[in-house]
C-alpha cells in the first residue's frame, strides 16, 4: 500500500472515531469528557492531512501550524481522559510545553536539516503524553479497560522519542520531503496508525461500558427517592448476607412504614404524597452509614440492611429515624403535615435466608402496628422466646 493511501486513511479512520465519541455525547450530554475525545480525533485528522499533504512542508509556518493542531489534539486528550478518570488535568504544564516548542520552532533557523524540528516536536508529544499517563496514575478506579488506556498512552510516549531519533540516527540530515520519502516515514504511519485505532478502540469501550455501568445503575434506583429498587436491594441483601456469613458478622434488617399513607393520597392528593415518599427516602439516606444499604420495596414501605450491628443497635438507629420523621413537617405540606412510621427490627441468624430474615422483621412491624404505630418493634432472636417487644416501652408488643 503507497504512503499516499496510508496517509489518506489515517485522517479517516480518525474522523470516524470522532465522529462515535460524539454520537456517545448525544448519548449521553452529561458525559463532557466524550466531546474532548472527539476534538482529539478531530485535530489529529485534521494535523494527517497537514502533515502528509502540505505543498510547502519544510516552512516555518507549516511546521508551526501542524505543532499547534497536533498539541490541540494531545491537549483534548488529556481532558478528555481526565474528566472521564476524575483526576485534575495539568493544562499549565501541558500548555507550557506547547509554547516553548512553538517559540523554538519559530526563532530557530534549521536550513535544509529539518530533523531538530522533528526532535523539537517528538519529544514535546512524548513529554505531553508521558504526562498524560502520569496523570492517570493518580485515577481512583484502575479497571481493566484504565489500565488498556494508561498502557496505551505509555507507548505513545515511548513511540514518540524512539522512533524520530531511530529514524534521524540512520537516515543523517534531511529535509522534511526527504523524510516523507524515507522507509520510516511509512513505519511512522503503520505504527501511528496502529496505536491511534487501538487508543481509540480503548476509549469508546470505556466510554460505552460508563453508559452501561450507568444505565444498570438508573434502573436500580427508585425515581423518586434515589434508594435501590426492591430487586436490586433483595441483590445486595442476599449479598450482604454471604458476606456476614463468610467473615462471622452481624446483620440486622430493619422494615419501615409511613403511617396512614393512604390518608395522606387522599386528604392532600397523590403529588404531596410523593413529596412524603422522597422526604423519608432522603431521611433514610442521611441517617445511615455507607456501609449500610437502604430501598424501597414497596408503595411506603422502606427496608435497611444494618452492617456489623445487633439487634440492639439496629433498634436504636429505627428509634432515632422515627423520632426524626415525627418532628419533621413535610415542607410541601406545610407545617401542620406533620407524619410518624412504625419499624420492625431483627438480626439476621446463621443460616437464616433473606426471606426468613425479612418476615421476622416483617412481622415485627406488623406488630408496632398493631400496637398503635408510630413505634419501633423488635423481632426476638432465635432461642429466645416468640414475644415481639416495643423498643420504647421494653413491652411484650405481641
Amino acid at each position: 500500500m503507497s504512503e499516499s493511501i496510508i496517509g489518506l486513511i489515517i485522517p479517516v479512520i480518525t474522523l470516524l472515531f470522532a465522529g462515535i465519541f460524539v454520537l456517545l455525547w448525544l448519548r449521553e450530554r452529561q458525559a463532557k469528557h466524550t466531546l474532548f475525545l472527539a476534538g482529539c480525533y478531530v485535530a489529529m485528522a485534521i494535523g494527517f492531512a497537514i502533515q502528509h499533504f502540505t505543498p510547502a512542508p519544510d516552512s516555518k509556518g507549516s511546521f508551526l501550524i501542524m505543532h499547534l493542531v497536533y498539541s490541540t489534539a494531545v491537549i483534548c486528550l488529556a481532558m478528555g481522559v481526565g474528566l472521564r478518570a476524575g483526576v485534575s488535568v495539568p493544562l499549565k504544564a501541558l500548555s507550557a510545553a506547547v509554547l516553548i516548542t512553538a517559540v523554538l520552532l519559530l526563532v530557530t533557523n534549521f536550513t535544509d536539516n529539518q530533523n531538530p524540528r522533528l526532535y523539537l516536536t517528538n519529544s514535546c508529544y512524548g513529554l505531553m503524553s508521558a504526562i498524560i499517563a502520569l496523570m492517570l496514575t493518580r485515577a481512583s478506579q484502575q479497571q481493566r479497560v484504565d489500565r488498556a488506556i494508561l498502557i496505551l498512552i505509555t507507548l505513545t510516549a515511548v513511540q514518540f522519542y524512539v522512533r524520530p531519533y531511530v529514524a534521524i540516527g540512520v537516515s543523517g540530515p534531511m529535509t522534511t520531503e526527504q523524510y516523507h520519502d524515507s522507509p520510516f516515514y511509512a513505519l511512522l504511519l503503520v505504527t501511528v496508525a496502529l496505536l491511534a485505532t487501538s487508543l481509540a478502540m480503548a476509549l469508546v469501550a470505556a466510554c460505552v461500558s460508563d453508559q452501561l455501568r450507568r444505565l444498570a445503575t438508573e434502573s436500580s434506583r427508585d425515581h423518586l427517592t434515589g434508594l435501590k429498587t426492591r430487586r436490586a436491594f433483595e441483590n445486595d441483601a442476599i449479598e450482604m448476607l454471604e458476606k456476614a456469613y463468610a467473615e462471622n458478622e452481624s446483620l440486622s434488617v430493619i422494615v419501615a412504614d409511613i403511617d396512614h399513607f393512604k390518608r395522606v393520597n387522599d386528604d392532600w392528593g397523590h403529588q404531596i404524597g410523593d413529596c412524603v415518599i422522597a422526604s423519608f427516602g432522603s431521611l433514610l439516606r442521611r441517617m445511615v452509614r455507607a456501609s449500610d444499604r437502604v430501598g424501597r420495596i414497596g408503595g411506603e414501605e422502606f427496608c435497611i440492611l444494618v452492617w456489623q450491628c445487633e439487634l440492639e443497635g439496629a433498634g436504636r438507629l429505627a428509634e432515632r429515624i422515627r423520632e426524626t420523621f415525627a418532628q419533621s413537617p413535610i415542607e410541601e405540606g406545610g407545617d401542620d403535615l406533620l407524619l410518624t412510621a412504625s419499624f420492625g427490627v431483627a438480626q439476621w441468624e446463621p443460616g437464616e435466608g433473606y426471606g426468613k430474615l425479612f418476615a421476622r422483621a416483617d412481622r415485627a412491624l406488623y406488630a408496632a402496628k398493631d400496637a398503635g404505630r408510630d413505634r419501633v418493634c423488635c423481632s426476638p432472636r432465635q432461642g429466645g422466646g416468640a414475644s415481639i417487644v416495643d423498643i420504647a416501652t421494653g413491652r411484650t408488643a405481641a
